[in-house]
């Protein structure tokens, strides 16, 4: 199904009867990545699954967006599509979405129930490895665009930078580095109080993206919520333990 959400085609599939229920999917997915869940809640819920601007089959914005300009968008699109309630359900940058809307007054519509799996949010402490290594980073690019330097050296800094960042910074588009760049610096710690919703954190106890600790930080503060740990699984607990996710996620909705 496609829309048009603030000048943005918007692409997003719909399935199922009952309850709303809307799927944010993470960085560098689709809502055909939560296609799993899908299938698990269509036979009880009205599962929408949002391709979000710059994934899947949705355009990309037109300017780089932040959080808030994400919630903004969903927001928009729940409205559009006249939804008045609905279960919401993210997954690493869904989730930090849905932290952002949760935080929000006077939404135009009502959310009975929250699921954030591997959400992001809370900014992980970077090891010591960690931070010498953008240091490092940082200080042979400033070296290396002295104008002398950069004149002699100038295929070194082009290596350079276009071997920095991550798989998913590298594999974007300019513009979507800048919408990464804006996504990962932002820290909704101080918002999670504000989300009162009952809410549940699915996490894979292996988790690299986002660490447990971030769940552990979560559940402390958000007042409502409770923490399921999935072992032996990492960032996509729904896809490493399909089994024990769906009993988890059945257990709290149904």
């Amino acid at each position: 199904m496609n829309t048009v959400i603030n000048g943005l085609h918007t692409h997003y599939t719909q399935t199922g009867n009952g309850e709303n229920v809307l799927l944010l999917h993470g960085w560098g997915c689709s809502g055909e990545t939560l296609q799993p869940i899908t299938n698990l809640l269509k036979n009880n819920y009205t599962v929408t699954a949002l391709d979000l601007p710059g994934f899947g089959k949705t355009a990309e914005p037109l300017e780089p967006f932040g959080v808030n300009e994400y919630a903004a968008f969903v927001t928009d699109f729940l409205i559009k599509t006249n939804t008045s309630k609905a279960i919401l359900i993210g997954h690493s940058l869904g989730g930090q979405i849905i932290t952002k809307i949760a935080a929000e007054e006077n939404l135009p519509f009502k959310i009975p129930k929250i699921v954030l799996i591997g959400s992001a949010g809370a900014r992980p402490k970077k090891s010591l490895k960690t931070r010498l290594k953008i240091r490092l980073y940082k200080t042979k690019r400033f070296i290396l665009k002295l104008p002398l330097i950069n004149f002699i050296f100038a295929n070194t800094l082009k290596k350079l930078t276009e071997n920095a960042g991550s798989a998913d910074y590298r594999n974007a588009s300019e513009m979507m580095r800048k919408c990464l760049v804006r996504v990962v610096n932002e820290d909704l710690t101080p918002l999670f109080h504000l989300n009162t919703t009952d809410t549940l954190l699915i996490w894979g106890v292996n988790d690299t993206a986002t660490p447990l600790a971030c769940a552990k930080t979560m559940e402390q503060l958000m007042p409502n919520a409770g923490l399921a740990i999935v072992q032996n699984a990492g960032h996509y607990p729904f896809l490493d333990q399909p089994a024990v996710f769906n009993a988890i996620l059945n257990s709290y909705l149904l």
